[in-house]
This record gives structure tokens, C-alpha cells and sequence, in this order.
């Protein structure tokens, strides 16, 4: 059920028919483009790098693969 949820709702902000295929990966890419320029991804990553900027700063910090047991 939680699958089927995901293919309605891509499907839905895609604009697509629910037999249009979405597994083959040209497929995939087209839907992807149409739901990147679309209004609501937009307003969507606006309003993600809005609630971001309050967790960034303009310290640096490097991380490495470096293992520290905790």
C-alpha cells in the first residue's frame, strides 16, 4: 500500500496517467524534468532552503574518513 501511495503521488505531481511507466530510466529522466519545473518543486526547495539557512553558518569544517569510536 505505502508503494502504491509513492506511485500516485509521483504521478500526480508529474501529471502523468497512472499506465504511464515510470521504471525504465528515459522514462524516469522525463518525469524527473517535468517535476523539477514545476510550480510546486519549486515552492517546495524555496521553502527547504529557507528552513535550511537556519542551520547553515559561514564557519568551515573539514570531515574526513578518519573512524572514532565513540
Amino acid at each position: 500500500m505505502e508503494q502504491f501511495d509513492h506511485k500516485l503521488l509521483f504521478h500526480w505531481l508529474t501529471g502523468l496517467n497512472m499506465n504511464d511507466a515510470i521504471c525504465k530510466h528515459a522514462v524516469f529522466f522525463e518525469n524527473w524534468k517535468c517535476l523539477l519545473n514545476a510550480e510546486i518543486a519549486q515552492r517546495f526547495f524555496t521553502e527547504v532552503n529557507k528552513q535550511a539557512n537556519n542551520f547553515m553558518s559561514d564557519e568551515y569544517f573539514k570531515v574526513n574518513r578518519t573512524l572514532i569510536q565513540a
